[in-house]
């Protein structure tokens, strides 16, 4: 099985991330902060990037 390593990395930081904050708050709070959290990012780059809105059209740089 070949997995990149810009994924490896990225499953490790969360990882990590999430046994912080498990540390922290307690692990049902980590879990459910943890996913609002990136939920929220990937709206907030997806509406940056102008290619998703949230009522699930797509619109495309250059579209109008």
């Amino acid at each position: 099985m070949k997995i990149e390593i810009p994924f490896l990395a990225g499953l490790l930081f969360i990882g990590t991330d999430l046994l912080a904050r498990v540390a922290v708050q307690g692990v049902e709070q980590a879990l459910f902060s943890t996913a609002i959290e990136h939920g929220l990012n990937l709206i907030k780059t997806s509406r940056a990037r102008g290619c998703v809105e949230l009522g699930g059209q797509n619109h495309g740089a250059g579209k109008n």
